[in-house]
C-alpha cells in the first residue's frame, strides 16, 4: 500500500570468461571472474555462504522491499539515497510470493514488509515471511494506526515496525542498523550451539590472520573460518581445493578475486595435509597478496 512513498568465476590466465546470474527480483546479479596463475583450470562456483552482520567492506548492504505501491517504492528508494556512510542496494517485489521465492534465492541483511499486499493482508503477511524466513531481520511498515498490531509484530520477531507517513531518511537508516544487529551467518548459528570449549576453539581460528579451509575424507569443505569466507567463495574454493590435489607437482597458486561480495585483489592458496585418526585430511590456507 502507498507510503505518503552472482557468479563469481575463476578462468585460465590465456582469458578470462564471464558469469552472470538474474536475481529473483528480476535485477542483474554482480558478475564477478578471477583468473588462475600457472595455468591452472578454471574453478567457479556461486558463493551460497551467508553474509556476516555487518556487511564486508566494499559489499552494499542487501534490503528487500516488499511493497505493492510503485510510488511508494520511488518514495523509499529516494529517501534510501539520503541516508549517509552506508551503501545500500534496495530490491523491491511487490507481492509476499515473490518475496518468499526472493529470499530463497538470494541473501538480504533486512527486508522492508508492508502488510498490506495484493496476495496477502495484516499480521498474516508477517507470519507468512517470517514462517519462511525466520533468520532474516525484518521491519514492518505499514499505514496502519493500531497499537496492537505493532506490539504483536514486534512480540512475534520483527526488529522494527514504522509508521509509513512522515517516513525520513534517519529512521530508516535507524532500522537499517538495528536489523544489522540481529543478523546472523549459519556459521555463527552453529557456534552458538558448541560446547564452551568447542566455541572457543572455532572463535580462536576465526581470528586467525590466514584464511583456512578443512576439507574432510570426502573431499568437501567441513569448515572455513571467516577470514577464508571473506576471500574466497565457496564454490571458488572448493575448485581451487579440487586443482591442487588433482596437481602432484602443485601445491599452491593464486588466483585473482574480482568477486563483489568479498576482497578484490590476487589471493594465495596453498594446500597442506594432516593427519586425523590414521587418516590424512587437507586444508587450504588462504591469504591475499597484496597488505590490506
Amino acid at each position: 500500500m502507498p507510503l505518503h512513498d552472482g557468479t563469481v568465476m575463476a578462468s585460465p590466465s590465456e582469458g578470462p570468461r564471464k558469469g552472470s546470474g538474474e536475481r529473483p527480483s528480476g535485477r542483474k546479479a554482480s558478475e564477478g571472474k578471477g583468473t588462475k596463475s600457472g595455468g591452472a583450470p578454471a574453478a567457479s562456483g556461486e558463493s551460497q555462504e551467508k553474509t556476516p552482520a555487518v556487511p564486508k567492506k566494499g559489499r552494499p548492504v542487501r534490503i528487500l522491499l516488499v511493497e505493492d505501491s510503485p510510488e511508494s517504492v520511488s518514495l523509499f528508494r529516494d529517501l534510501v539515497t539520503e541516508i549517509e556512510n552506508l551503501d545500500l542496494d534496495v530490491e523491491w517485489c511487490d507481492r509476499l510470493s515473490k518475496a518468499l521465492t526472493a529470499v530463497k534465492d538470494a541473501e538480504y541483511d533486512v527486508v522492508f514488509l508492508d502488510l498490506l499486499l495484493p496476495d496477502s493482508l495484516g499480521i498474516n503477511t508477517f507470519e507468512r515471511f517470517d514462517k519462511e524466513a525466520p533468520d532474516v531481520p525484518k521491519v514492518v511498515m505499514s499505514s496502519l494506526d493500531d497499537p496492537s498490531v505493532t506490539k504483536r509484530v514486534l512480540k512475534e520477531g520483527a526488529v522494527g515496525f514504522l509508521q509509513k507517513t512522515g517516513l525520513t531518511p534517519h529512521m530508516l537508516r535507524d532500522q537499517v542498523l538495528e536489523a544489522l544487529k540481529h543478523r546472523k551467518t549459519e556459521e555463527e548459528k552453529k557456534i552458538e550451539e558448541l560446547d564452551p570449549d568447542e566455541r572457543f576453539r572455532l572463535e580462536v581460528l576465526d581470528h586467525y590472520p590466514d584464511g583456512v579451509f578443512a576439507f574432510g575424507w570426502d573431499a568437501s569443505i567441513k569448515y572455513s573460518n571467516r577470514r577464508a569466507r571473506d576471500l574466497i567463495a565457496p564454490g571458488v574454493a572448493q575448485g581451487l581445493f579440487n586443482f591442487l590435489l588433482q596437481s602432484p607437482d602443485v601445491t599452491e597458486t593464486t588466483i585473482m578475486v574480482k568477486d563483489p561480495d568479498r576482497r578484490k585483489g590476487e589471493v594465495h592458496a596453498r594446500l597442506e595435509s594432516i593427519k586425523i585418526h590414521d587418516e590424512r585430511v587437507h586444508i587450504m590456507i588462504v591469504r591475499p597478496m597484496d597488505p590490506e
